[in-house]
């Protein structure tokens, strides 16, 4: 079988030469990425709510979003505004997506002059080479993590994102649909695949 090669473009910084060095992949997190709607994405229209128990438990899990207000002020004005549920779901996944994941990006594409420029500090960094099942293999991941090599989506809007939101949990069923979408943007400016 043919290996699969993936090209990373690097600056030489800190965490750069650690890549280096002592074998450590930097994984920045959404928020910090260049691309400004990395992570981001709309939910469905949702009409219904959740049983109030599963609406306690986000709270209780939650507890910033409920401002100056008490838990069952909370819930009196969710009956009220369903509105108010989702957008505070929507709130705290958005947090939890473009703070708690970890992107490292790699290219099919080693002679880019873009990505040179764009991610190798103006042609001044450098470019390592891995083969993508060997370094694959070699990431140890924590047991919840998500993860994997993925190609990117490009799409002409941001994905919608379906909620899970029963049995004491709260998260999204199609994350791995958030992580890996871009704009077609940048499809035409920055990624070139052979």
């Amino acid at each position: 079988m043919k290996k699969q090669l993936v090209y990373k473009y690097l600056p030489f910084t800190i965490n750069s030469l650690k890549l280096l060095v002592n074998g450590e992949l930097w994984f920045g997190v959404p928020k910090n990425q260049n691309d400004p709607f990395e992570g981001e994405f709309v939910t469905k229209d949702y009409y219904s709510l959740p049983k109030e128990h599963m609406i306690r438990f986000y709270y209780e899990s939650s507890p910033e979003l409920l401002n100056k207000n008490n838990l069952q002020e909370k819930i009196d004005e969710i009956n009220n505004n369903p509105f108010v549920f989702h957008r505070d779901v929507y709130t705290i996944l958005k947090k939890r997506l473009k703070e708690h994941y970890g992107i490292s990006c790699f290219s099919y594409v080693k002679d880019n002059v873009l990505m040179w420029s764009h991610y190798a500090n103006s042609h001044k960094g450098f470019c390592v080479i891995f083969d993508k099942d060997i370094l694959n293999k070699s990431i140890k991941y924590p047991n919840f993590m998500l993860t994997g090599f993925n190609d990117v989506k490009y799409n002409t809007k941001l994905c919608k994102a379906e909620l899970i939101l029963e049995h004491r949990s709260i998260g999204f069923i199609n994350e791995k649909e958030i992580l890996f979408q871009k704009l077609n943007t940048w499809k035409k400016k920055f990624y070139f695949r052979n």
